[in-house]
């Protein structure tokens, strides 16, 4: 089985998540890399400022245990092509295949 890690803790890393799983979850491990421990739905902030609510926060976690895939919470900080490794802020290294 090929992992695929998805790197970014927004709404686009979620949805590419949810699409990998639905296509390929025979075929593939997806995993995400996101430094953020939420998922902050950023389009509902504007209006806070003006009294709104606040901006929906989910645990990043949480999603990642209910849709069945493994979250490495890192910030990333290069991409090693040639090895299938992305480096994380924090000096370790995470394996990919795609």
């Amino acid at each position: 089985m090929r992992r695929v890690l998805v790197a970014g803790a927004g709404v686009a890393a979620l949805e590419c998540v949810l699409a990998l799983r639905e296509l390929a979850a025979s075929e593939v491990a997806v995993e995400l890399l996101a430094p953020a421990a939420e998922l902050v739905h950023r389009p509902s902030s504007v209006e806070t400022p003006f009294g709104g609510a606040p901006a929906a926060r989910f645990d990043l976690q949480q999603l990642a245990d209910d849709i069945g895939v493994r979250l490495h919470r890192a910030a990333l900080a290069s991409v090693d092509t040639a090895t299938h490794h992305v480096y994380t802020r924090d000096g370790e290294y995470v394996p990919y295949d795609i």
